[in-house]
C-alpha cells in the first residue's frame, strides 16, 4: 500500500472518530456544565441560608439595645397605672352576704410618693408648710383634706372645686406624664390627680403641710 493510500485511510479512520465521539463528547460536556451549575446554585444557597441565620441574633441584639435605651432614656417619674381590685364582702342579720369589687387606680408609684413628700420638706417653716406662691383658704377647705388623705374614686363636689390648687412648676416635674384630661393638684394636705370629671385618681397625703384653722 503507497504512503498516499496510508495516509487517507488514517485521515478516514479519524473523521470516523470524530463523528462518534463528537456527540458523546458533548453530550458530556453538557452534563459537567449542568453539574456545575447545580453545584455553584447549592453552593449560592448555603452561603444565602448561612447569611440568614447569622443576621436573626443580630436583629434581636439590635432590637434589644433599642428597648434597653429606650428604658435609660424614659424619665424616672413616666406615667406608672397600677390596678387594683378589692372585693369586700359583707354579712346582713338575715344571714345573707354581699359582695363588692372596687377597682382602684393608681398614677403614683411608691418612689414618685415618695418624691413629692421630700419636695415639700424644705418648706416645712413656710406658712401651712407650702411651697412660696401657693395660697389657700385655710377655713373654707374641707376638714378632712387638711388631716387625712383623700380617697381615690372621690368626685369632687362642684362647690369645692375652687380650693383645688394647681400643682407649681416644679412639683409638676417629679410626677408622672399626665394622662389625657388628667390635672395635678394641691388639695389641703394632698396632691391629688383629677380627671376631667374630678374623679380623684390618685393622692398622695404630705405630713409636713400643716393647715390648722388657729394660723388662718
Amino acid at each position: 500500500m503507497s504512503t498516499d493510500r496510508i495516509l487517507h485511510t488514517l485521515l478516514e479512520e479519524r473523521v470516523c472518530v470524530q463523528r462518534y465521539l463528537k456527540p458523546r463528547c458533548q453530550l458530556m460536556a453538557w452534563h459537567r456544565t449542568r453539574e456545575e451549575g447545580r453545584s455553584l446554585k447549592q453552593s449560592r444557597m448555603r452561603r444565602s441560608l448561612h447569611a440568614h441565620n447569622n443576621e436573626k441574633p443580630m436583629k434581636t441584639i439590635l432590637k434589644a439595645s433599642s428597648i434597653a435605651l429606650v428604658a435609660l432614656t424614659w424619665p424616672l417619674s413616666a406615667q406608672v397605672t397600677e390596678k387594683k381590685e378589692t372585693t369586700e364582702t359583707k354579712q346582713h342579720a338575715d344571714g345573707s352576704t354581699t359582695e363588692t369589687t372596687t377597682e382602684t387606680t393608681r398614677t403614683f408609684n411608691p418612689e414618685v410618693q415618695t418624691k413629692v413628700v421630700k419636695y415639700f420638706e424644705p418648706y416645712k417653716t413656710e406658712r401651712y408648710g407650702l411651697p412660696p406662691g401657693v395660697t389657700v383658704s385655710v377655713k373654707e377647705i374641707p376638714a378632712d383634706w387638711r388631716t387625712t388623705n383623700i380617697r381615690p374614686g372621690l368626685v369632687v363636689a362642684e362647690k369645692q372645686r375652687s380650693y383645688l390648687v394647681a400643682a407649681p412648676p416644679e412639683l409638676v416635674k417629679i410626677l408622672p406624664a399626665p394622662r389625657a384630661e388628667t390635672r395635678y393638684y394641691i388639695a389641703g394636705s394632698n396632691v391629688v390627680a383629677v380627671d376631667k370629671s374630678y374623679k380623684i385618681v390618685d393622692s398622695i397625703h404630705i405630713p409636713s403641710i400643716n393647715l390648722t384653722v388657729e394660723k388662718e
